[in-house]
């Protein structure tokens, strides 16, 4: 993977990429320069209630635990007047939850057929 990452770093110097998760630790780990020249982030994955706000723009409230625990049925039912919940998750699900999901949504892994969209 990272070997990818620096062809395409060096071949292509007007792209900014953005790479994630374990793909950041083979930079750092590996043998490539790329470690010198990456500016690493900590990015927490959105919440889905987060997510569902950004996709949305609905507001779900934040609810506790021993909420969820003493009153499920009625904030299931209010949540579902609000949203459809099914559609949200798969798609939270398939943009990996991080904030610039909304950027790029043409180009996914499963939908490249070459080592390079």
């Amino acid at each position: 993977m990272r070997i990818y990452i620096k062809l395409i770093y060096v071949d292509y110097p007007e792209l900014q990429v953005v790479f994630i998760s374990s793909s950041i630790l083979e930079i750092y780990r590996g043998d490539s320069d790329l470690s010198r020249r990456a500016v690493s982030y900590l990015l927490p994955e959105l919440s889905l209630r987060e997510f569902t706000e950004l996709e949305l723009g609905t507001v779900l409230p934040a609810v506790s635990l021993d909420q969820v625990l003493k009153d499920h049925l009625s904030i299931s039912y209010q949540i579902l007047e609000q949203i459809k919940p099914i559609p949200i998750f798969q798609n939270y699900r398939k943009w990996r939850a991080y904030p610039f999901s909304k950027e790029g949504k043409v180009i996914t892994l499963k939908s490249c057929e070459k080592p390079f969209c």
